[in-house]
């Protein structure tokens, strides 16, 4: 009798301390996690007085599976966020400048800088 005492005492203590013989198994969350990246930068254009920023400016991010689009701000500055890794077409237009169109290869959260030229037949 003492030895069945001394089992269920010694099973209830084990269990209590989470050292049971019977533990239930824990399942690793299966959830992918997303990586995501941003694009930021500056449109800027060039002056005889230096670089000057380019305001509402469009910046265009795309690739097959997914197209991002933001305005620059009063700095010519924007930001782009939610990227998946890959390669990205971008392109950068405001009227009354040429289109800059370049390829980007987007790993990691990256900064880029676009100089936009006045279009030829724009006066300026």
């Amino acid at each position: 009798m003492k030895k069945v005492i001394s089992f269920v005492a010694m099973s209830l203590l084990l269990a209590a301390c989470g050292h049971s013989p019977v533990q239930p198994s824990r399942v690793a969350d299966s959830t992918p996690v997303s990586v995501t990246y941003a694009v930021t930068g500056t449109v800027s254009e060039s002056t005889d007085d230096g670089s000057r920023a380019v305001a509402d400016a469009t910046v265009v991010v795309a690739n097959e599976g997914q197209s991002l689009a933001a305005s620059t701000d009063e700095n010519g500055t924007f930001s782009l966020e939610g990227l998946k890794a890959g390669s990205f077409q971008v392109s950068v237009s405001k009227e009354g400048y040429e289109t800059q169109i370049m390829t980007i290869e987007v790993q990691a959260s990256q900064r880029i800088e676009v100089e936009l030229k006045a279009a030829a037949n724009e006066i300026r």
